[in-house]
């Protein structure tokens, strides 16, 4: 009976132990609560100059906002073409000849698409579109447009609009990378993995070079790989010509007319039209509206970082004090 009374009064003791523990804990974090009221009170007695704080952010976003010039963004959508894949057709040994000859007999339009992205977003790609359409200046001498004129600013400062020539030396002039890496982040390729839709977009001062600048983007890549699957179908031709006079059997010669056959019909679908490889479905339009710059949005974040830097000075100021008192 002694044990378990001492055992009743051991446990009571810890139990009383913990109360006060608790208690004690909730007395060190008063100050804490206490400190926070006042930092409350503070921040709204200074209601006021944060306030009036806010407002000069605002202002001051506001005014960068309007003077940011406004950019126009064109976008056109694109399928791929469909090309005849007459590989089935003649057979899987034809298949299996082409192949081991390095022969492609055509059905390659996915794989196409892929290389077109690739080949879209790569420097000598970009340069050789830069050089041959003379973009560069719209590229890096522009500063902003007028939309009811339609006439550019140019930045005098870089290019002479009046004589057409850079004001650069030739060493300070923009590099062929330097052009490249701007142009690219004035345009966009993507595909939708869904539909197989190719979108190419561009963004610029004038609403009208940046549907210019789609359709040149969308020329050229149909024009690289027409030029490309021309010159292999004429290279394919010459070689199966030849093979057809090497051998005298019939069955070969049989398989290798077929082959010249398809490669006939690829030169032809390549010579005959413009949209070889991306057939537009939507064209691009002069866009009437602005892309860029998003003005409530830049407004909203000076606006933010105005209020929570006001809020922070009054706290750090009413800090300084408290530990001067």
């Amino acid at each position: 009976m002694l044990k378990k009374e001492e055992q009743i009064a051991d446990v009571s003791s810890n139990n009383s132990e913990v109360a006060s523990r608790k208690q004690d804990v909730s007395f060190e974090r008063l100050p804490e609560m206490i400190d926070l009221g006042v930092y409350w009170g503070q921040l709204w007695q200074a209601r006021y100059f944060i306030t009036g704080m806010v407002l000069i952010f605002a202002i001051v976003g506001g005014g960068w906002a309007l003077s940011l010039p406004n950019m126009y963004t064109s976008k056109g959508v694109y399928a791929a073409s469909q090309k005849q894949d007459d590989t089935a057709m003649l057979g899987g040994q034809l298949g299996g000849i082409a192949a081991m000859a390095g022969i492609n007999l055509g059905g390659g339009e996915k794989n196409d698409i892929d290389q077109a992205l690739v080949l879209a977003a790569s420097w000598p790609f970009i340069d050789e579109v830069i050089n041959k359409h003379e973009l560069a200046p719209l590229i890096m001498g522009v500063k902003r447009w007028d939309q009811g004129s339609g006439r550019f600013t140019w930045d005098e400062s870089v290019y002479d609009s009046s004589s057409g020539a850079w004001v650069a030396s030739i060493d300070e002039r923009p590099t062929s990378f330097e052009i490249y890496k701007e142009f690219l982040e004035l345009v966009g390729f993507s595909v939708n993995s869904k539909t197989g839709m190719v979108t190419i977009s561009a963004t610029h001062y004038s609403a009208d070079v940046a549907e210019r600048w789609v359709h040149i983007l969308a020329g050229e890549i149909n024009e690289h790989f027409q030029s490309r699957d021309i010159l292999d179908a004429q290279k394919n031709i010459a070689y199966l010509n030849n093979k057809i006079t090497e051998t005298s059997i019939a069955n070969m010669q049989s398989i290798f007319y077929g082959m010249v056959e398809n490669q006939m019909k690829t030169l032809m679908l390549a010579e005959v039209g413009d949209e070889y490889l991306l057939r537009e479905v939507v064209p691009p339009r002069a866009a009437e509206l602005k892309s860029k710059p998003m003005r409530a949005v830049i407004v909203l974040v000076f606006t933010v970082i105005g209020g929570f830097l006001t809020c922070f000075l009054v706290i750090l100021r009413e800090m300084y004090r408290s530990s001067k008192g």
